[in-house]
């Protein structure tokens, strides 16, 4: 799972990033709103933290405007305002929760888990299909119908998630290479490409009609093959 933490007070963000890490999701971080707004409409994340005072555009108005874009991105709004019409406020924005400053990191984490079980793609279990193929995010394991299973490594994982979870949708190499090693990281962009290879690898050992397409210009599609083409 990809998080998003949208807080202009990077201590304060890195050390929830850190908990939030070993429990092994991937979080990435922004400190103002413009930036988010360019990250999130990327469409990488499962989950926001967003932080309502924020500088060159506040968490509220970000809100507003990626639930006027149809982006459906669960958020917990987590911020120092703490009266009834705050809240109010938030949640009709289009928050999914809200927690207020001070809060325990742990608190956050059931909020976060609490959201990830509902039903928007995520199961509870940790388990994504596609087609005839189950990946379990958890064990790392990528099976077939036919009972055959393919060990994978955490970065396999996190892009056959992504691609699982936007089956009719052409990821753009931009978009992989955040979602893999997040938004400044010091990675050549050529590693794209190893790890394009190696699931397309993992996949072909286990299902001959299920490949990851190359839309040239563009990035790559996870679809069926029509075995008749």
């Amino acid at each position: 799972m990809k998080l998003l933490i949208v807080e202009d007070n990077l201590d304060f963000s890195k050390a929830i990033a850190h908990q939030l890490e070993e429990d092994g999701y991937t979080v990435d971080l922004c400190d103002n709103g413009l930036d988010a707004m360019y990250h999130i409409e990327q469409g990488l994340y499962d989950l926001i933290v967003l932080d309502r005072m924020l500088p060159e555009l506040d968490g509220l108005t970000l809100l507003n405007m990626i639930r006027n874009k149809g982006i459906s991105t669960p958020v917990i709004m987590a911020t120092a305002l703490h009266s009834l019409n705050d809240k109010i406020d938030g949640l009709d924005a289009g928050a999914d929760d809200y927690i207020t400053k001070p809060f325990e990191t742990e608190e956050l984490k059931a909020r976060i888990r609490a959201l990830l079980r509902r039903p928007h793609g995520i199961e509870e279990n940790n388990l994504l299909t596609f087609k005839n193929l189950t990946l379990d995010t958890n064990a790392l394991l990528l099976k077939a119908t036919s009972t055959q299973t393919i060990n994978l490594s955490q970065k396999e994982a996190l892009l056959l998630e992504f691609f699982f979870t936007h089956p009719n949708q052409t990821l753009t190499r931009d978009q992989i290479f955040i979602r893999l090693w997040g938004i400044d990281a010091e990675v050549e962009e050529s590693n794209v490409d190893t790890y394009i290879y190696l699931v397309r690898r993992r996949i072909k050992a286990i299902s001959e009609n299920i490949k990851i397409k190359t839309i040239y210009g563009i990035g790559y599609r996870i679809e069926l093959e029509d075995s008749h083409a």
